[in-house]
């Protein structure tokens, strides 16, 4: 049932976008209410508002400890308009009907991350709004509640075109709201179980998980496992960061695996759109990244978008069949025509041409995906290892920025963007990963040869990398570069490395053998940079 909104009750602290809320909630007649500096704010904007105080017959107390809990608010929130017992109780007491809130908090989260004092911490602990939310959101059969800015577009589109709000958008909305104030005093919580000391030193932030589902795939990882697409409840701009905002052009349903390799596929993607916008001679050209069970296996960049895709698939041609690509720039024409020949199941890129859509429909099966490349956010990566536990860190986003030479023989300046490329390269790949990248005969960058996903480095080397690398007949040694994402723990892979005439070779240092690994490099002339960077991916 819809709900007609007469009266307006606001108190933010993020005041983005609130003038123009109120301006809209004003134009409409609706009475607006507001607290503090909310109501400072409404008020030199010109707009008609009346102070909280006016409602609660109270003043402000205690440093504003003290302004909205009262029997008159919390009573108009909280009856319901269609008990006549309700109505007949707040006619009879005075109390007038607030029909909508819009209510977020002090900001707790961001006071601990900027390590503010314990007191500082504790007068950021919001009471009244976390109460008139939770009263609102119980009572969203009469009440609408707004809790974050990102929700004010999709309230004004229904408040203006129907003057009133569907329950079905308020029960979200509720929903939303009580998501908000539990992870909102899970925080608290946590902080205060960590708090040994005068200040917040130790105190340490809380990943409240509360998945929404997205919707339920066919199967997970193998046929016979249940598997549901999920995003964070908590978060109401989560699905504009994924893949559940990305524009599915056609093809049949995403799988578990599907999105799982969608990621590493479009990640390595951004981040070479940002190699190229940083490092001058990559600049201007297209990135092409080809994923097979979460490990990239084909990677290069070219003149053309068809040219870096050409170059990527002939670094594994038998891994890229049935693969996912992602690409940077719009597909066309002449991408589309050599990919129609191709098995794959995915294509990820910011834009289809008409014609690009038109030859690639054909092959019903395949997915095109049209998502934008992007720079990421620091959100926090989720893994399940057991029933209820998680393990929670934060992403590897960069590669190496700096890369120190050790060995008597010095790594040549016009290989630093080999190294930088091959480094972003290798922290995609299955620990534990050796890459080979270098200068393909089109003379750009690609990923010539790679080992990973084994128990020990050698092997990486021996059985993947070296018979990979060797039946390719372009490769000049002289411009190719080896990259470990972990040290090499003996002078056994030097050796490998040498036997196959490689002589760049980049790893993160900081085995007890170093030396002797440095002393290898030096007695064979190859040369070798440190980065101080593990980048394990299991």
């Amino acid at each position: 049932m819809n709900l007609k909104i007469k009266r307006a009750l606001l108190s933010v602290s993020d005041k983005t976008q609130l003038l123009d809320l109120a301006e809209r909630l004003a134009g409409r007649g609706v009475e607006l209410i507001a607290t503090g500096g909310t109501y400072q704010k409404i008020f030199e904007a010109g707009f008609p508002v009346t102070k909280v105080e006016e409602i609660t017959h109270t003043p402000e107390l205690f440093d504003g400890r003290i302004k909205t809990l009262s029997f008159n608010l919390m009573g108009g929130l909280l009856f319901d308009r269609k008990n006549s017992e309700h109505v007949s109780q707040a006619a009879t007491h005075g109390i007038g009907a607030i029909d909508m809130i819009v209510v977020n908090l002090y900001p707790f989260e961001e006071k601990l991350k900027s390590k503010k004092t314990w007191d500082i911490l504790i007068e950021n602990i919001d009471i009244g709004g976390p109460t008139m939310i939770r009263a609102s959101a119980k009572n969203y059969k009469n009440v609408a509640v707004l809790t974050n800015p990102a929700q004010y577009q999709g309230f004004l589109e229904e408040f203006d075109k129907n003057g009133a709000v569907s329950v079905q958008s308020r029960f979200e909305w509720a929903k939303q709201a009580f998501m908000m104030t539990a992870k909102y005093d899970g925080l608290i919580a946590n902080t205060w179980q960590d708090q040994n000391t005068t200040d917040c030193e130790k105190a340490r932030e809380i990943n409240f998980l509360a998945l929404e589902n997205i919707s339920k795939l066919r199967y997970g990882e193998n046929p016979h496992q249940n598997a549901h697409w999920k995003k964070d409840a908590l978060d109401v701009t989560a699905g504009s960061r994924g893949f559940s905002n990305a524009k599915i052009l056609q093809g049949k349903p995403l799988s578990y695996n599907n999105l799982l390799d969608m990621e590493v596929a479009y990640k390595t993607s951004c981040e070479l759109e940002k190699l190229m916008e940083n490092e001058g001679s990559c600049s201007g050209n297209f990135g092409a990244v080809i994923v097979k069970h979460l490990t990239p296996c084909g990677l290069a960049l070219g003149k053309s978008q068809l040219e870096a895709l050409e170059w990527a698939w002939s670094g594994d041609p038998t891994s890229s069949f049935g693969s996912i690509i992602a690409l940077s720039g719009s597909v066309e024409e002449d991408t589309a025509t050599w990919l129609s020949k191709k098995f794959i199941e995915i294509i990820i890129a910011p834009d289809f041409s008409n014609k690009a859509i038109e030859i690639l429909g054909a092959k019903k099966n395949l997915r095109l995906i049209k998502q934008p490349m992007s720079t990421f956010t620091d959100t926090e990566e989720i893994r399940s290892i057991g029933s209820g536990e998680y393990l929670v860190q934060d992403p590897d986003w960069d590669h190496d920025r700096e890369f120190k030479s050790v060995t008597k023989c010095k790594f040549p300046a016009e290989l630093h963007t080999m190294a930088k490329f091959g480094t972003l390269t290798t922290k995609y790949l299955k620990s534990n990963a050796v890459s080979v990248v270098g200068i393909g005969p089109h003379g750009l960058p690609m990923l010539l040869s790679a080992g990973m996903g084994q128990p020990n480095r050698l092997e990486a080397i021996s059985y993947l990398l070296g018979p990979r690398l060797l039946a390719k007949d372009f490769v000049d040694y002289n411009k190719c570069v080896v990259v470990s994402d972990a040290f090499f723990p003996f002078a056994d892979s030097i050796e490998s490395l040498d036997q196959l005439n490689l002589k760049y070779i980049v790893q993160p240092g900081g085995s007890i053998k170093d030396s002797e690994v440095i002393g290898a490099c030096d007695e064979l002339g190859l040369s070798m940079v440190l980065t101080g960077r593990r980048h394990f991916k299991h």
